[in-house]
């Protein structure tokens, strides 16, 4: 058992490390200069939406999800990273596919699941787009190097409430699928994220009395929130009272 949690921790922090590095990279439209499609994502970088149009319209021919070099993304990917929502919209119209998977699993709709503006703020505008032109909210991928699953919903449990009451609410994500056995509630409790514990309770009847796929041993979520320690006058202390209580009862 410690064996395999130590395996799963390396792993973790592998992907970590990497995600980290493209974050600072990724930004460049640079790693697309060697493709086919060099003139669209220098016309995506500056949402030139009319340009764009008139390129594919152009050239039938080009594969517009045409990978770049370096970390093998296509432009719809780069344009949810970077926050070009004109071009985003504009790429779906021209044909770009919603579903598409990296060979890291991660699709646009698990970018837009994550994306933050640069002030740390959530946009649901990517989510709706994505939705709109047929992404799947419940796909469930694979990173092809780590083996590890992940999809759009177990994403945005830690990353906002918006995001998580979008994908639910208008998207009709499963608020109870587990990916890597680990459900969107244990993660949101893991990090921090009790408003969205909340609103998984409240919205969706979520328990917190299943098994915990992280720790496993016989532990639940609900004892993984006991244990968590918050200052007495915090919010999130006051959170976690209430939600203790509404989950008191173990259901049968």
């Amino acid at each position: 058992m410690y064996q395999m949690k130590y395996r799963l921790f390396i792993i973790l922090f592998f992907i970590l490390a990497i995600s980290c590095q493209q974050n600072k990279t990724f930004r460049s439209i640079d790693s697309f200069r060697n493709s086919h499609i060099w003139t669209l994502a220098k016309l995506v970088q500056s949402e030139d939406t009319a340009k764009m149009r008139e390129f594919v319209n152009s050239n039938p021919a080009i594969d517009i999800d045409e990978l770049d070099s370096k970390f093998h993304k296509n432009l719809l990917i780069w344009a949810i990273f970077n926050g070009r929502y004109k071009s985003v919209e504009s790429l779906l119209r021209l044909g770009a596919d919603p579903n598409f998977i990296a060979f890291d699993g991660t699709t646009p709709l698990i970018y837009a699941s994550r994306f933050l503006t640069s002030e740390y703020k959530a946009d649901s505008r990517y989510i709706a787009i994505l939705l709109k032109f047929g992404a799947d909210p419940n796909k469930v991928t694979k990173d092809s190097v780590s083996g590890l699953k992940t999809n759009a919903l177990d994403v945005a449990a830690i990353t906002s409430i918006e995001y998580v009451k979008y994908l639910i609410e208008k998207g009709k994500a499963d608020p109870f699928v587990k990916v890597n056995n680990i459900s969107p509630v244990e993660q949101a409790v893991i990090q921090d994220q009790l408003e969205i514990v909340d609103y998984l309770i409240s919205s969706s009847n979520v328990s917190l009395h299943i098994p915990s796929g992280t720790y496993g041993g016989g532990r639940t979520v609900y004892d993984i929130l006991v244990k968590k320690h918050y200052p007495s006058d915090s919010d999130l202390y006051t959170l976690q009272q209430r939600i203790l209580q509404l989950q008191t009862t173990v259901p049968n």
